[in-house]
């Protein structure tokens, strides 16, 4: 005699944005290969179909795109009314646009800020309720060591994700009472379509000081923070170190910044060749 299917309620749901590509693909595969029933969003339903068909499982697929209030609002209004609550819900979805800021159109920035800022905290806040009544959940967000150390031409994500650190540092304090865990994940340079993009396209030069990671990394990183609930995880450590060490003197950084942009920029080159990179297209 087979055993019956396991009933909603016994299923561990994980709840995943970005999913369409980069980390949040990396992290769905793990979270699927560990038994998590998923939620997956994206931009692009092309893509989350192609990581759906990848996974054992068989995901529930939300289509948003987070620069748009109202998609966000009916995001935020399946998952408080309509989707199952969550065991685990992982904020992943990011952009960043290169230049300076003087530079930039007001709807250029109101964009940033709402894919990296705005539609997290809006997201997050509609997983809360459910993990409340279970009394427990653990929310994991993706900031980056942007949110550590600003670099130059990267002016307003360096602002979402110093405001996303303080904001998930003060979540932690809110929810623990309730049984709920909240994390962020800080990447460095993560080779994704995001970083190759930046290669091609005038980002920071310091991304590229070391060897950047891969997804599989950002991938461990994210499981081990599942395990042990701890606020914060570097990616890698080391990086968290210097920026943290720089961070203290800011004022040193003008001076600073020509030695490291030089060291970046042999850095870059050797990405881009080793990458044999060419399309400068912005990844969707």
């Amino acid at each position: 005699m087979s055993s019956s299917s396991p009933s909603p309620s016994s299923k561990k749901y994980a709840f995943i944005t970005g999913a369409g590509s980069g980390i949040g693909a990396e992290v769905a595969k793990r979270l699927d290969r560990a038994g998590y029933s998923l939620i997956i969003s994206g931009s692009n339903r092309n893509k989350l179909e192609v990581l759906a068909e990848s996974l054992e499982g068989t995901p529930i697929i939300t289509v948003a795109d987070l620069s748009k209030h109202e998609e966000v609002e009916e995001l935020a209004n399946q998952l408080k009314n309509e989707l199952p609550a969550l065991a685990v819900a992982f904020i992943n979805a990011g952009t960043v646009e290169i230049g300076s800021f003087a530079d930039r159109s007001s709807e250029n920035i109101d964009r940033e800020i709402d894919i990296n800022l705005r539609s997290t905290l809006h997201l997050i806040q509609a997983c809360i309720p459910g993990m409340q009544q279970q009394k427990s959940g653990h929310i994991i967000a993706t900031s980056s060591i942007g949110g550590i150390f600003a670099m130059r031409g990267s002016s307003v994500y360096s602002a979402t994700k110093f405001a996303l650190r303080g904001f998930l540092s003060a979540l932690q304090q809110e929810l623990l009472l309730h049984g709920i865990k909240v994390s962020g994940i800080y990447p460095g340079a993560i080779d994704t379509p995001m970083l190759r993009y930046e290669a091609l396209n005038g980002g920071s030069p310091l991304n590229f000081l070391h060897e950047p990671k891969t997804v599989a990394d950002v991938g461990k990183s994210f499981m081990r923070t599942l395990k042990t609930g701890r606020l914060e995880t570097f990616v890698p450590y080391s990086d968290s170190i210097s920026a943290r060490l720089i961070g203290l003197v800011p004022w040193l950084i003008p001076k600073l910044l020509p030695y490291l942009e030089k060291s970046g920029e042999k850095g870059r080159h050797k990405f881009i060749v080793s990458r044999q990179l060419v399309n400068k297209h912005k990844p969707g």
